[in-house]
Protein backbone atom coordinates (compact mmCIF):
# COMPACT_ATOMS: atom_id res chain seq x y z
CA UNK A 1 0.00 0.00 0.00
CA UNK A 2 2.11 2.65 -1.54
CA UNK A 3 1.47 6.39 -1.85
CA UNK A 4 3.41 9.39 -3.55
CA UNK A 5 3.50 12.21 -0.84
CA UNK A 6 3.70 15.96 -2.89
CA UNK A 7 4.66 18.73 -0.31
CA UNK A 8 7.36 21.31 -0.37
CA UNK A 9 10.79 20.83 1.28
CA UNK A 10 9.34 18.55 4.27
CA UNK A 11 10.24 16.79 6.76
CA UNK A 12 9.33 13.08 6.88
CA UNK A 13 9.09 10.25 9.49
CA UNK A 14 7.19 7.30 9.07
CA UNK A 15 6.46 4.08 11.13
CA UNK A 16 5.29 5.36 14.61
CA UNK A 17 6.04 9.28 13.52
CA UNK A 18 4.53 11.39 11.82
CA UNK A 19 5.22 13.88 9.35
CA UNK A 20 4.87 17.48 8.85
CA UNK A 21 3.76 19.51 6.23
CA UNK A 22 1.73 23.60 5.93
CA UNK A 23 -1.47 23.29 4.25
CA UNK A 24 -2.15 26.78 3.14
CA UNK A 25 -5.60 28.65 2.14
CA UNK A 26 -7.76 26.12 -0.01
CA UNK A 27 -6.89 22.31 0.35
CA UNK A 28 -7.88 19.78 -2.24
CA UNK A 29 -7.90 15.58 -1.56
CA UNK A 30 -7.94 13.18 -4.08
CA UNK A 31 -9.35 9.81 -3.81
CA UNK A 32 -8.87 6.50 -5.62
CA UNK A 33 -11.50 3.74 -4.55
CA UNK A 34 -11.24 0.44 -6.10
CA UNK A 35 -14.36 -1.16 -5.92
CA UNK A 36 -15.45 -3.68 -2.83
CA UNK A 37 -18.47 -4.31 -0.97
CA UNK A 38 -16.96 -3.93 1.82
CA UNK A 39 -13.13 -3.05 1.47
CA UNK A 40 -11.27 -1.22 -1.40
CA UNK A 41 -7.85 0.70 -1.15
CA UNK A 42 -8.08 4.53 0.19
CA UNK A 43 -6.20 7.40 -1.82
CA UNK A 44 -6.50 11.09 -0.25
CA UNK A 45 -4.21 14.15 -1.50
CA UNK A 46 -4.60 17.53 -0.79
CA UNK A 47 -3.50 20.17 -3.26
CA UNK A 48 -2.56 23.03 -1.30
CA UNK A 49 -2.72 26.73 -2.79
CA UNK A 50 -1.34 29.87 -1.52
CA UNK A 51 -3.47 32.78 -3.41
CA UNK A 52 -1.21 34.73 -5.62
CA UNK A 53 -2.93 37.77 -7.29
CA UNK A 54 -3.57 36.70 -10.77
CA UNK A 55 -1.23 33.98 -11.30
CA UNK A 56 -1.84 30.25 -11.40
CA UNK A 57 -0.64 27.12 -12.37
CA UNK A 58 -0.61 24.87 -15.71
CA UNK A 59 -1.35 21.62 -15.53
CA UNK A 60 -1.53 19.15 -18.84
CA UNK A 61 -3.04 15.79 -19.89
CA UNK A 62 -3.67 13.13 -22.77
CA UNK A 63 -1.25 12.40 -25.83
CA UNK A 64 2.14 13.39 -24.69
CA UNK A 65 4.46 11.91 -27.68
CA UNK A 66 5.75 15.45 -28.70
CA UNK A 67 6.28 16.61 -25.42
CA UNK A 68 3.06 18.89 -25.28
CA UNK A 69 2.15 18.25 -21.60
CA UNK A 70 5.70 20.30 -20.79
CA UNK A 71 6.61 17.39 -18.13
CA UNK A 72 9.96 16.71 -19.58
CA UNK A 73 9.13 12.76 -21.00
CA UNK A 74 6.97 11.55 -24.11
CA UNK A 75 4.40 9.61 -22.05
CA UNK A 76 0.91 10.21 -22.09
CA UNK A 77 -1.00 11.26 -19.15
CA UNK A 78 -4.49 10.11 -17.90
CA UNK A 79 -4.18 12.49 -15.13
CA UNK A 80 -3.31 15.95 -15.13
CA UNK A 81 0.93 17.06 -14.90
CA UNK A 82 2.82 20.56 -14.19
CA UNK A 83 5.11 21.24 -16.72
CA UNK A 84 8.51 21.51 -16.17
CA UNK A 85 10.16 25.18 -14.17
CA UNK A 86 6.96 27.08 -15.08
CA UNK A 87 5.32 29.90 -13.13
CA UNK A 88 3.53 32.92 -12.89
CA UNK A 89 1.39 32.19 -15.71
CA UNK A 90 -1.87 34.48 -16.66
CA UNK A 91 -2.24 32.68 -19.59
CA UNK A 92 -2.61 29.21 -21.79
CA UNK A 93 -2.89 28.06 -25.31
CA UNK A 94 -2.60 24.70 -27.29
CA UNK A 95 -1.85 24.43 -30.80
CA UNK A 96 -2.40 21.06 -32.48
CA UNK A 97 0.59 19.14 -30.66
CA UNK A 98 2.00 22.34 -28.99
CA UNK A 99 1.23 23.93 -25.93
CA UNK A 100 1.69 27.85 -25.45
CA UNK A 101 1.93 29.58 -22.06
CA UNK A 102 2.25 33.62 -21.05
CA UNK A 103 3.53 34.84 -18.09
CA UNK A 104 2.79 37.88 -15.67
CA UNK A 105 5.92 39.05 -17.15
CA UNK A 106 5.05 39.50 -20.95
CA UNK A 107 6.50 36.43 -21.77
CA UNK A 108 5.49 33.44 -24.20
CA UNK A 109 6.47 30.23 -22.89
CA UNK A 110 5.95 26.93 -25.58
CA UNK A 111 6.61 23.42 -26.03
CA UNK A 112 5.54 20.24 -27.88
CA UNK A 113 6.05 19.19 -31.29
CA UNK A 114 7.93 21.97 -32.98
CA UNK A 115 8.30 20.34 -36.79
CA UNK A 116 6.95 23.96 -38.06
CA UNK A 117 9.20 26.10 -35.67
CA UNK A 118 5.63 27.09 -34.07
CA UNK A 119 7.94 26.47 -30.59
CA UNK A 120 9.59 30.26 -31.90
CA UNK A 121 13.26 29.31 -30.50
CA UNK A 122 15.05 29.45 -33.74
CA UNK A 123 14.63 25.65 -34.05
CA UNK A 124 12.39 23.06 -35.69
CA UNK A 125 12.95 20.46 -32.25
CA UNK A 126 10.43 19.70 -30.39
CA UNK A 127 10.71 19.98 -26.60
CA UNK A 128 9.15 18.47 -23.56
CA UNK A 129 9.57 21.11 -21.44
CA UNK A 130 8.49 24.98 -21.60
CA UNK A 131 11.17 26.96 -23.82
CA UNK A 132 10.78 30.60 -24.09
CA UNK A 133 9.77 32.15 -26.90
CA UNK A 134 12.75 34.02 -28.73
CA UNK A 135 12.59 38.01 -28.72
CA UNK A 136 8.35 38.86 -27.76
CA UNK A 137 7.95 40.85 -24.61
CA UNK A 138 4.87 42.77 -23.77
CA UNK A 139 2.72 40.61 -24.51
CA UNK A 140 -1.01 40.21 -23.41
CA UNK A 141 -2.83 37.41 -25.38
CA UNK A 142 -1.52 34.35 -27.62
CA UNK A 143 -3.25 31.89 -29.32
CA UNK A 144 -1.98 28.11 -31.40
CA UNK A 145 -2.86 27.29 -34.40
CA UNK A 146 -2.58 23.99 -36.01
CA UNK A 147 1.32 24.98 -37.14
CA UNK A 148 1.59 28.52 -36.45
CA UNK A 149 1.43 30.58 -33.39
CA UNK A 150 0.29 34.20 -32.58
CA UNK A 151 1.23 36.87 -29.32
CA UNK A 152 -0.54 39.81 -29.33
CA UNK A 153 1.15 42.44 -27.77
CA UNK A 154 -0.21 45.82 -25.01
CA UNK A 155 0.58 48.38 -28.22
CA UNK A 156 -1.88 46.83 -30.14
CA UNK A 157 -0.20 44.63 -32.56
CA UNK A 158 0.23 41.35 -33.02
CA UNK A 159 3.06 39.29 -33.82
CA UNK A 160 3.38 35.28 -35.67
CA UNK A 161 5.67 32.60 -36.25
CA UNK A 162 5.67 28.68 -37.40
CA UNK A 163 4.82 27.07 -40.61
CA UNK A 164 3.07 29.93 -43.36
CA UNK A 165 2.32 28.47 -46.26
CA UNK A 166 -1.04 30.07 -46.37
CA UNK A 167 0.14 33.13 -45.50
CA UNK A 168 -0.82 32.38 -41.83
CA UNK A 169 1.36 34.63 -40.25
CA UNK A 170 0.67 37.64 -42.31
CA UNK A 171 3.94 38.73 -43.22
CA UNK A 172 3.04 39.41 -46.68
CA UNK A 173 5.31 35.89 -47.90
CA UNK A 174 5.06 32.24 -47.59
CA UNK A 175 8.48 32.03 -45.76
CA UNK A 176 8.48 29.82 -42.29
CA UNK A 177 9.53 31.86 -40.03
CA UNK A 178 11.41 30.33 -36.47
CA UNK A 179 11.03 33.32 -34.42
CA UNK A 180 7.89 36.07 -34.36
CA UNK A 181 7.38 38.25 -36.93
CA UNK A 182 5.14 41.38 -36.88
CA UNK A 183 1.97 40.72 -39.12
CA UNK A 184 1.54 43.71 -41.23
CA UNK A 185 -0.82 46.50 -40.88
CA UNK A 186 -2.68 45.64 -38.17
CA UNK A 187 -3.30 47.73 -34.96
CA UNK A 188 -5.21 48.57 -32.00
CA UNK A 189 -5.93 44.78 -31.76
CA UNK A 190 -7.76 43.47 -28.58
CA UNK A 191 -8.58 39.55 -29.25
CA UNK A 192 -6.81 36.73 -31.75
CA UNK A 193 -8.09 33.54 -32.59
CA UNK A 194 -6.39 30.70 -34.98
CA UNK A 195 -7.45 28.17 -36.87
CA UNK A 196 -5.44 25.18 -38.75
CA UNK A 197 -4.21 27.55 -41.65
CA UNK A 198 -5.53 30.81 -40.64
CA UNK A 199 -5.60 33.78 -38.47
CA UNK A 200 -8.16 36.29 -36.72
CA UNK A 201 -7.81 39.14 -35.40
CA UNK A 202 -10.32 41.61 -33.59
CA UNK A 203 -9.95 45.03 -33.64
CA UNK A 204 -10.78 47.90 -31.22
CA UNK A 205 -13.14 49.49 -33.13
CA UNK A 206 -15.22 46.11 -33.74
CA UNK A 207 -13.97 44.77 -36.86
CA UNK A 208 -13.03 41.26 -37.82
CA UNK A 209 -9.80 41.39 -39.82
CA UNK A 210 -8.54 37.74 -41.64
CA UNK A 211 -5.64 36.11 -43.41
CA UNK A 212 -4.04 32.95 -44.36
CA UNK A 213 -5.64 29.53 -45.63
CA UNK A 214 -9.27 30.18 -47.40
CA UNK A 215 -10.47 27.41 -49.24
CA UNK A 216 -14.26 27.08 -47.62
CA UNK A 217 -14.48 30.50 -47.05
CA UNK A 218 -12.42 30.18 -44.25
CA UNK A 219 -11.66 34.05 -44.02
CA UNK A 220 -15.09 35.55 -44.25
CA UNK A 221 -14.25 37.67 -47.53
CA UNK A 222 -16.05 35.98 -49.90
CA UNK A 223 -13.62 34.46 -51.78
CA UNK A 224 -11.43 31.77 -51.30
CA UNK A 225 -8.38 33.37 -52.20
CA UNK A 226 -5.36 32.73 -49.73
CA UNK A 227 -4.67 36.47 -48.38
CA UNK A 228 -1.21 36.82 -47.12
CA UNK A 229 -1.75 39.79 -44.99
CA UNK A 230 -5.08 41.05 -43.40
CA UNK A 231 -8.15 41.56 -44.96
CA UNK A 232 -11.34 43.44 -43.48
CA UNK A 233 -14.57 40.67 -43.12
CA UNK A 234 -17.03 43.90 -43.27
CA UNK A 235 -18.31 42.87 -39.89
CA UNK A 236 -18.80 45.67 -37.32
CA UNK A 237 -19.70 45.62 -33.47
CA UNK A 238 -18.00 42.65 -32.57
CA UNK A 239 -17.16 41.88 -29.11
CA UNK A 240 -15.77 37.98 -29.64
CA UNK A 241 -13.94 35.88 -32.31
CA UNK A 242 -13.01 32.01 -32.14
CA UNK A 243 -11.24 30.10 -34.84
CA UNK A 244 -10.80 26.03 -35.50
CA UNK A 245 -9.82 23.76 -38.37
CA UNK A 246 -11.55 25.93 -41.36
CA UNK A 247 -14.01 27.18 -39.55
CA UNK A 248 -14.47 31.26 -38.28
CA UNK A 249 -16.89 32.90 -35.44
CA UNK A 250 -18.08 36.02 -34.20
CA UNK A 251 -20.22 37.21 -31.29
CA UNK A 252 -21.84 41.05 -32.17
CA UNK A 253 -22.33 42.97 -29.22
CA UNK A 254 -26.70 42.82 -29.66
CA UNK A 255 -25.48 38.94 -28.62
CA UNK A 256 -26.17 37.57 -32.14
CA UNK A 257 -23.46 34.43 -33.21
CA UNK A 258 -22.16 34.19 -36.97
CA UNK A 259 -20.36 31.81 -38.73
CA UNK A 260 -18.30 30.99 -41.99
CA UNK A 261 -15.90 28.78 -43.88
CA UNK A 262 -16.72 25.24 -44.09
CA UNK A 263 -19.69 23.81 -42.96
CA UNK A 264 -20.49 20.05 -44.00
CA UNK A 265 -20.72 19.05 -40.18
CA UNK A 266 -23.88 21.97 -40.00
CA UNK A 267 -21.10 23.28 -37.87
CA UNK A 268 -22.55 27.01 -38.89
CA UNK A 269 -25.32 26.44 -37.39
CA UNK A 270 -27.44 27.60 -40.38
CA UNK A 271 -29.83 24.75 -41.28
CA UNK A 272 -27.75 23.81 -44.16
CA UNK A 273 -24.20 21.92 -45.27
CA UNK A 274 -23.34 24.50 -47.20
CA UNK A 275 -19.67 26.33 -47.18
CA UNK A 276 -20.31 30.29 -46.80
CA UNK A 277 -17.88 32.59 -48.18
CA UNK A 278 -19.17 35.64 -46.01
CA UNK A 279 -20.47 35.79 -42.24
CA UNK A 280 -24.10 34.27 -41.74
CA UNK A 281 -26.21 34.52 -38.49
CA UNK A 282 -26.37 31.20 -36.07
CA UNK A 283 -29.51 30.80 -36.10
CA UNK A 284 -31.95 30.57 -33.22
CA UNK A 285 -29.12 32.09 -30.88
CA UNK A 286 -29.78 35.22 -28.94
CA UNK A 287 -27.91 37.17 -26.06
CA UNK A 288 -24.93 34.95 -26.75
CA UNK A 289 -21.45 35.94 -24.64
CA UNK A 290 -19.02 33.52 -25.92
CA UNK A 291 -18.38 30.96 -28.64
CA UNK A 292 -16.11 27.94 -28.69
CA UNK A 293 -15.15 25.60 -31.41
CA UNK A 294 -13.72 22.43 -32.09
CA UNK A 295 -13.31 20.12 -34.95
CA UNK A 296 -16.71 20.45 -37.29
CA UNK A 297 -18.77 21.41 -33.82
CA UNK A 298 -19.63 24.69 -31.93
CA UNK A 299 -21.02 25.96 -28.44
CA UNK A 300 -22.46 29.08 -27.34
CA UNK A 301 -22.40 30.33 -24.06
CA UNK A 302 -25.74 32.77 -23.15
CA UNK A 303 -25.83 35.32 -20.89
CA UNK A 304 -28.61 32.93 -18.83
CA UNK A 305 -25.79 30.36 -18.50
CA UNK A 306 -26.81 27.70 -21.06
CA UNK A 307 -24.68 26.28 -23.24
CA UNK A 308 -25.85 25.33 -26.39
CA UNK A 309 -24.34 22.71 -29.26
CA UNK A 310 -24.45 22.29 -32.87
CA UNK A 311 -22.62 20.52 -36.27
CA UNK A 312 -20.17 16.90 -35.69
CA UNK A 313 -21.63 14.77 -32.92
CA UNK A 314 -19.00 12.35 -32.86
CA UNK A 315 -17.63 11.27 -29.95
CA UNK A 316 -20.08 13.13 -27.75
CA UNK A 317 -18.53 16.37 -28.67
CA UNK A 318 -21.87 18.05 -28.70
CA UNK A 319 -22.91 17.08 -24.98
CA UNK A 320 -26.54 15.59 -26.04
CA UNK A 321 -25.84 12.17 -25.62
CA UNK A 322 -25.77 11.44 -29.52
CA UNK A 323 -23.44 10.95 -32.24
CA UNK A 324 -25.65 12.68 -34.89
CA UNK A 325 -25.14 15.84 -36.41
CA UNK A 326 -26.91 18.98 -35.91
CA UNK A 327 -27.44 21.86 -38.42
CA UNK A 328 -29.11 23.85 -35.81
CA UNK A 329 -28.29 24.79 -32.49
CA UNK A 330 -29.45 22.76 -29.40
CA UNK A 331 -29.39 23.40 -25.78
CA UNK A 332 -27.40 20.97 -23.80
CA UNK A 333 -29.43 19.67 -21.30
CA UNK A 334 -28.84 19.63 -17.47
CA UNK A 335 -26.20 21.95 -17.97
CA UNK A 336 -26.69 25.43 -16.36
CA UNK A 337 -25.21 28.18 -14.35
CA UNK A 338 -22.15 28.14 -16.84
CA UNK A 339 -19.80 31.43 -16.84
CA UNK A 340 -17.05 30.04 -19.49
CA UNK A 341 -16.14 27.62 -21.91
CA UNK A 342 -13.61 26.22 -23.94
CA UNK A 343 -12.73 23.74 -26.73
CA UNK A 344 -10.02 21.38 -27.97
CA UNK A 345 -10.11 19.28 -31.12
CA UNK A 346 -13.28 16.90 -30.45
CA UNK A 347 -13.22 17.56 -26.49
CA UNK A 348 -15.64 20.47 -24.81
CA UNK A 349 -15.60 22.13 -21.27
CA UNK A 350 -17.78 24.03 -19.77
CA UNK A 351 -17.30 26.02 -16.21
CA UNK A 352 -19.81 26.05 -13.64
CA UNK A 353 -20.76 29.32 -11.15
CA UNK A 354 -20.10 26.78 -7.98
CA UNK A 355 -16.46 26.14 -9.48
CA UNK A 356 -16.78 22.93 -11.32
CA UNK A 357 -15.12 21.45 -14.54
CA UNK A 358 -17.53 19.26 -16.52
CA UNK A 359 -16.53 17.93 -19.49
CA UNK A 360 -17.48 15.58 -23.09
CA UNK A 361 -16.31 14.31 -26.04
CA UNK A 362 -13.48 12.30 -27.54
CA UNK A 363 -10.74 11.24 -24.47
CA UNK A 364 -8.72 8.75 -26.95
CA UNK A 365 -5.39 10.07 -24.67
CA UNK A 366 -7.39 10.92 -21.58
CA UNK A 367 -7.57 14.40 -22.85
CA UNK A 368 -11.11 15.43 -21.11
CA UNK A 369 -8.71 14.62 -17.49
CA UNK A 370 -11.86 12.25 -16.33
CA UNK A 371 -9.00 9.90 -15.85
CA UNK A 372 -10.20 7.16 -18.54
CA UNK A 373 -10.06 6.54 -22.35
CA UNK A 374 -13.49 6.32 -22.42
CA UNK A 375 -15.72 9.22 -24.43
CA UNK A 376 -18.49 11.04 -22.73
CA UNK A 377 -21.12 11.81 -24.66
CA UNK A 378 -22.81 13.57 -21.97
CA UNK A 379 -20.85 16.64 -19.80
CA UNK A 380 -19.37 14.78 -16.60
CA UNK A 381 -17.21 16.20 -13.97
CA UNK A 382 -13.80 16.51 -14.25
CA UNK A 383 -12.50 15.82 -10.51
CA UNK A 384 -9.09 15.59 -11.68
CA UNK A 385 -8.82 19.59 -12.50
CA UNK A 386 -11.15 20.58 -9.28
CA UNK A 387 -8.85 23.97 -8.90
CA UNK A 388 -8.83 24.62 -12.89
CA UNK A 389 -10.12 28.03 -13.60
CA UNK A 390 -9.59 27.61 -17.61
CA UNK A 391 -8.86 25.16 -20.05
CA UNK A 392 -7.50 24.58 -23.57
CA UNK A 393 -7.83 21.90 -26.22
CA UNK A 394 -5.44 20.67 -28.50
CA UNK A 395 -5.31 17.63 -31.37
CA UNK A 396 -5.54 15.29 -28.13
CA UNK A 397 -4.13 16.93 -25.43
CA UNK A 398 -5.70 19.81 -22.71
CA UNK A 399 -4.22 22.44 -20.67
CA UNK A 400 -5.73 23.34 -17.89
CA UNK A 401 -5.09 26.54 -15.79
CA UNK A 402 -5.53 26.42 -12.00
CA UNK A 403 -5.42 28.24 -8.73
CA UNK A 404 -2.11 27.86 -7.65
CA UNK A 405 -1.20 25.38 -4.75
CA UNK A 406 1.65 24.82 -2.74
CA UNK A 407 1.71 20.95 -3.02
CA UNK A 408 -0.10 18.02 -2.05
CA UNK A 409 -0.23 14.64 0.21
CA UNK A 410 -1.59 11.65 0.04
CA UNK A 411 -2.65 8.61 2.64
CA UNK A 412 -3.34 5.12 0.91
CA UNK A 413 -4.83 2.32 3.07
CA UNK A 414 -7.80 0.01 3.32
CA UNK A 415 -11.36 1.38 4.45
CA UNK A 416 -15.00 -0.31 4.22
CA UNK A 417 -16.81 2.43 2.00
CA UNK A 418 -19.78 3.45 1.36
CA UNK A 419 -20.83 5.55 -1.80
CA UNK A 420 -21.61 9.03 -1.47
CA UNK A 421 -20.34 8.40 2.50
CA UNK A 422 -19.15 11.93 3.43
CA UNK A 423 -15.77 12.09 4.91
CA UNK A 424 -14.93 14.40 7.35
CA UNK A 425 -11.53 15.98 8.24
CA UNK A 426 -10.39 17.65 11.53
CA UNK A 427 -7.80 19.88 11.26
CA UNK A 428 -6.07 20.51 14.98
CA UNK A 429 -3.39 23.74 14.94
CA UNK A 430 -0.58 22.98 16.72
CA UNK A 431 -0.80 26.24 18.52
CA UNK A 432 -4.05 25.41 20.13
CA UNK A 433 -5.57 28.32 18.37
CA UNK A 434 -8.83 26.18 17.41
CA UNK A 435 -10.16 23.30 15.59
CA UNK A 436 -11.54 23.16 12.62
CA UNK A 437 -13.85 20.55 10.25
CA UNK A 438 -14.33 20.09 7.13
CA UNK A 439 -16.61 17.45 5.64
CA UNK A 440 -17.21 16.52 1.66
CA UNK A 441 -18.70 14.11 -0.52
CA UNK A 442 -15.76 11.81 -1.88
CA UNK A 443 -15.91 10.91 -5.27
CA UNK A 444 -14.58 7.14 -6.26
CA UNK A 445 -11.79 8.91 -8.27
CA UNK A 446 -10.71 12.22 -8.58
CA UNK A 447 -10.78 15.87 -6.67
CA UNK A 448 -12.93 17.38 -4.05
CA UNK A 449 -12.58 20.83 -2.09
CA UNK A 450 -12.34 21.28 1.80
CA UNK A 451 -12.44 25.03 1.81
CA UNK A 452 -11.10 28.25 3.79
CA UNK A 453 -8.38 26.13 5.70
CA UNK A 454 -6.59 29.09 7.06
CA UNK A 455 -2.23 28.60 6.96
CA UNK A 456 -1.45 27.41 9.76
CA UNK A 457 0.53 23.90 10.86
CA UNK A 458 -2.33 20.96 11.78
CA UNK A 459 -2.94 17.63 13.20
CA UNK A 460 -4.78 16.49 10.30
CA UNK A 461 -7.84 13.37 11.12
CA UNK A 462 -9.57 11.73 8.77
CA UNK A 463 -12.76 10.69 10.93
CA UNK A 464 -15.76 8.61 11.13
CA UNK A 465 -16.19 4.73 11.97
CA UNK A 466 -13.57 2.48 10.62
CA UNK A 467 -11.36 4.45 8.75
CA UNK A 468 -7.82 3.15 8.25
CA UNK A 469 -6.07 6.55 9.50
CA UNK A 470 -3.50 7.65 12.04
CA UNK A 471 -3.09 11.86 12.72
CA UNK A 472 -0.35 13.42 10.83
CA UNK A 473 0.82 16.65 11.34
CA UNK A 474 1.23 18.81 8.10
CA UNK A 475 3.81 21.78 7.65
CA UNK A 476 5.52 22.81 4.11
CA UNK A 477 8.18 25.40 2.60
CA UNK A 478 10.51 25.56 -0.05
CA UNK A 479 9.91 23.90 -3.36
CA UNK A 480 7.73 20.54 -4.51
CA UNK A 481 9.48 17.22 -4.28
CA UNK A 482 7.54 13.96 -4.87
CA UNK A 483 7.92 11.22 -2.17
CA UNK A 484 6.80 7.58 -1.67
CA UNK A 485 6.33 5.70 1.39
CA UNK A 486 3.91 3.11 3.06
CA UNK A 487 0.97 4.27 5.98
CA UNK A 488 0.80 1.32 7.96
CA UNK A 489 -2.66 -0.30 9.35
CA UNK A 490 -3.53 2.03 12.28
CA UNK A 491 -6.47 2.56 14.48
CA UNK A 492 -9.18 1.07 12.28
CA UNK A 493 -12.20 1.64 14.37
CA UNK A 494 -11.76 5.01 15.40
CA UNK A 495 -11.32 4.53 18.98
CA UNK A 496 -8.17 6.54 19.43
CA UNK A 497 -5.44 3.48 19.51
CA UNK A 498 -4.11 1.24 17.56
CA UNK A 499 -5.11 -2.21 19.32
CA UNK A 500 -6.51 -5.88 18.37
CA UNK A 501 -9.25 -4.78 17.41
CA UNK A 502 -8.52 -2.54 14.67
CA UNK A 503 -6.48 -5.78 13.75
CA UNK A 504 -9.88 -8.01 14.12
CA UNK A 505 -11.58 -5.29 12.15
CA UNK A 506 -9.38 -5.39 9.23
CA UNK A 507 -8.89 -9.11 9.00
CA UNK A 508 -12.72 -9.67 9.29
CA UNK A 509 -13.22 -7.33 6.40
CA UNK A 510 -10.66 -9.36 4.64
CA UNK A 511 -12.04 -12.38 4.96
CA UNK A 512 -15.56 -10.84 3.18
CA UNK A 513 -14.07 -10.36 0.29
CA UNK A 514 -14.11 -13.41 -2.03
CA UNK A 515 -11.43 -13.86 -4.57
CA UNK A 516 -13.89 -14.86 -6.93
CA UNK A 517 -15.93 -12.24 -6.63
CA UNK A 518 -14.94 -9.77 -8.80
CA UNK A 519 -13.35 -7.88 -5.58
CA UNK A 520 -9.62 -9.29 -6.56
CA UNK A 521 -7.61 -5.88 -6.74
CA UNK A 522 -9.86 -4.67 -3.57
CA UNK A 523 -7.78 -7.41 -1.53
CA UNK A 524 -4.69 -7.70 -3.06
CA UNK A 525 -2.37 -6.05 -0.65
CA UNK A 526 0.89 -7.05 -2.40
CA UNK A 527 0.25 -6.42 -5.75
CA UNK A 528 0.55 -10.35 -7.27
CA UNK A 529 -2.53 -10.58 -8.86
CA UNK A 530 -4.41 -13.44 -5.89
CA UNK A 531 -6.61 -12.80 -2.97
CA UNK A 532 -4.74 -15.45 -0.53
CA UNK A 533 -2.89 -15.85 2.49
CA UNK A 534 0.15 -13.69 1.78
CA UNK A 535 -1.84 -10.77 1.57
CA UNK A 536 -3.45 -11.09 5.03
CA UNK A 537 0.25 -11.91 6.14
CA UNK A 538 1.22 -8.90 4.60
CA UNK A 539 -1.53 -6.56 6.78
CA UNK A 540 -0.74 -8.25 10.14
CA UNK A 541 2.82 -7.68 9.30
CA UNK A 542 2.11 -3.30 8.83
CA UNK A 543 -0.20 -3.64 11.73
CA UNK A 544 2.57 -5.22 13.92
CA UNK A 545 4.75 -2.42 12.99
CA UNK A 546 2.54 0.44 13.43
CA UNK A 547 2.32 0.23 16.83
CA UNK A 548 0.18 2.56 19.05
Amino acid sequence: MNYTLYASSIDVHFGQKEFDMTIFSLVHFRRRCLFSALVCLFAVCASLKIPLGSHADVRGVGQNEYGQLGDGTQTNRLLPVRPTGLTDVIAISCGGHSSYALKSDGTVWAWGWNGFAQLGNNTTVNSSAPIQVIGLTNVIAIQGGGGHSLALKSDGTVWAWGTNDYGELGDGTAMLRKTPVQVSGLTSIVALAAGWNHSLALKSDGTVWTWGANNYGDLGDGTTTIRRTPVNTGLTSITAIAATITNSYAVKSDGTAWAWGQNYYGQLGDNTTTDRWRPVQVQGLTNVSTISCGSGYSHALKSDGTVWAWGYGGYGTLGLGITSDRHLPVQIPNLSGIIKIAGGYTSFFAFKSDGTLWACGSSGYGELGLGTVTSAYVPKRVYNAVSAIGATGGYNHTLFLTNPSSGTFGLEGIVPYAPSQPFTFLFHPTDNSGDIVRTADVPPVGDFVLPNVPANTYTVRIKGAKYLAKNVTLTTTGTVRNLTATLKAGDANDDNAADIGDLLLLISAYNKVSPNAGYREAADFNGDGTNDIADLLLLIGNYNQMGD
